[in-house]
């Protein structure tokens, strides 16, 4: 029997191919090929660090943070900085015009792919910090409750809140934190098993962030919570296991704005500001509370805003001035790119609303930096380095 296309006339063909070519291309769908998929569906997502060895351009130091329940748990890839998870500003990957123009649409989707990767795995290894700042209040007695007849968060699931240096308060949900890791964390097998078992299409919204959707979208209540305290029971404990021991150091990095020379004091007169936000579209915010003020190096009453002198010679102050317009491409605005070394030492308040089941859940972190050592790179990569000093 001859296809539908076969009877279309043959100019009515072209058209037909055309339009569905046009569609593959863009559309998004399960159409495309494998190697297509691994760069744009967003539920190829953990596949893709395999194929990070393979890309065309440098992603740059990076450490792999292993899973002690692999069967269970993907590792998490970090982008670090001298073996420390890197925190804030994550390297775009960017290339130069002529290049960018020439290049090919897969590889700049490739780049923005390794940008998203690195932004979900830290958002993950926070989420571990949590469990590991609050172990007792992630049991299985506390992640089951729930009262269907409670209002708002609090009423209907256990909810704890702490005060830190009496002034600073925040408040976690263990339920939707978990869930959230759920969402974001488990393996393929381990996914299907709680979200869609017995399905034959299994929607793996990771980054949906479909973390209460239990058993699949048509169970009922009873199926939903039975596969909601397997997961409890069977992969919380696991979860806490991992994040026993995970590293609290971490390296801060800020974009930092290069305003005009100042010739009368010979260097750049620049704003230094603590990082809020662990990466660029995350839902975890950073607040900066140094355990000592009078050695932190900032002013608390400017809100830790300082001006700092970098003071560089005219001629290597022309010469990072021409490098970041002609090589990083930056017309209107000059930027360098700061390091410092901080400490995560507790949960804290939350600035921005953001839904409870992101993966990183939505919480915020208090960090104090190790000491007031401060070092500027010419590239967000951070391999040129053109100032360090301290506050």
């Amino acid at each position: 029997m001859k296809s539908y296309l076969y009877k279309l006339r043959p100019a009515y063909r072209v058209t037909l191919f055309f339009l569905l070519l046009n569609f593959l291309l863009f559309s998004g769908t399960a159409f495309a090929q494998d190697e297509e998929l691994l760069w744009t569906d967003p539920h190829a997502f953990h596949d893709r660090e395999a194929a990070f060895s393979e890309l065309s351009f440098d992603t740059g130091e990076t450490a792999l943070v292993k899973s002690p329940s692999p069967e269970s748990f993907y590792p998490l890839l970090l982008a670090t900085f001298e073996g420390l998870p890197r925190l804030g500003m994550i390297d775009k990957y960017k290339v130069d015009i002529s290049q960018l123009k020439a290049e090919v649409y897969d590889t700049r989707r490739q780049r923005q792919a390794v940008v998203e990767e690195f932004i979900h795995n830290i958002g993950c290894y926070l989420s571990l910090l949590c469990l590991q700042f609050n172990p007792d209040e992630f049991t299985s007695e506390k992640l089951m409750v729930y009262n269907s007849e409670g209002f708002g968060l609090t009423d209907k699931y256990y909810t704890f809140s702490k005060q830190v240096d009496g002034k600073l308060n925040y408040m976690v949900v263990p339920r939707f934190h978990i869930e959230g890791m759920a969402a974001g964390m488990l393996t393929k097998e381990r996914y299907r098993e709680y979200y869609c078992p017995g399905e034959e299409s299994c929607y793996e919204g990771y980054r949906q962030r479909q973390g209460r959707v239990w058993a699949g979208g048509q169970a009922n209540e009873f199926k939903k919570r039975a596969a909601y305290k397997k997961y409890v029971d069977t992969e919380v404990p696991k979860l806490l296991s991992w994040s026993e021991g995970l590293s609290l150091e971490v390296a801060m990095v800020n974009r930092v704005l290069l305003p005009t020379y100042d010739f009368q004091k010979q260097g750049f007169e620049v704003v230094i500001a603590p990082l809020k936000s662990s990466s660029g579209s995350s839902s975890q915010d950073l607040q900066f509370w140094p355990r000592d003020l009078d050695t932190s190096g900032f002013d608390f009453n400017r809100g830790f805003v300082k001006n700092l002198l970098l003071a560089i010679s005219p001629e290597k102050a022309e010469s990072i001035k021409n490098r970041l317009k002609t090589e990083y491409h930056q017309s209107n605005n000059s930027i360098l790119y700061s390091v410092m070394i901080a400490e995560i030492y507790s949960l804290g308040p939350k600035r921005r609303g953001a839904s409870h089941t992101a993966f990183g859940g939505n919480i915020g972190f208090l960090y104090d930096y190790k000491d007031t050592t401060i070092r500027f790179y010419l590239d967000p990569a951070l391999q040129e380095l053109v100032y360090e000093t301290k506050l």
